[in-house]
């Protein structure tokens, strides 16, 4: 079966705003549209999900079930896109060094000083530690 997952979306947005143009709203597409991506989905799957009159809606039986699941799955994939992205960020922007205090007094400065020449949109965090913490925390990915 072929994995749909805007109209996993569509399906769970609907619900969870109560109509189908709020719905839309949420998903920045047209109330047509999202009509499009709902009856697509209910057609893969070979089910009504939301039974439709020209004013009202309610979950069919079938869309009973699969709620809690689609849900689910929705805010999961969500969290776990959303995790992504701000690990991206923070790597791109951030970078965390774990060094003896030998080090970040002797090393450090002259170091730091063409990094920030060469990345100054950088932020660059700096834990001094005993040489066990220094790998523990590269190893436990505090540090880089």
């Amino acid at each position: 079966m072929k994995l749909d997952i805007l109209g996993l979306q569509t399906f769970v947005a609907i619900v969870e705003h109560g109509t189908f143009q709020k719905a839309a709203d949420h998903l920045k597409i047209s109330q047509t549209g999202l009509s499009r991506r709902l009856q697509h989905f209910e057609e893969l799957l070979d089910v009504c999900l939301i039974q439709r009159t020209t004013r009202a809606w309610k979950l069919s039986e079938i869309g009973r079930h699969l709620l809690p699941k689609a849900q689910r799955l929705v805010h999961e994939l969500e969290t776990t896109l959303d995790d992504v992205h701000n690990k991206l960020i923070r790597t791109r922007h951030e970078v965390t060094i774990a060094c003896i205090s030998s080090i970040a007094f002797h090393f450090l400065p002259r170091i730091l000083l063409k990094y920030e020449q060469r990345y100054s949109d950088t932020r660059v965090r700096i834990l001094d530690a005993r040489a066990h913490e220094v790998s523990d925390a590269v190893r436990s990915g505090h540090a880089d």
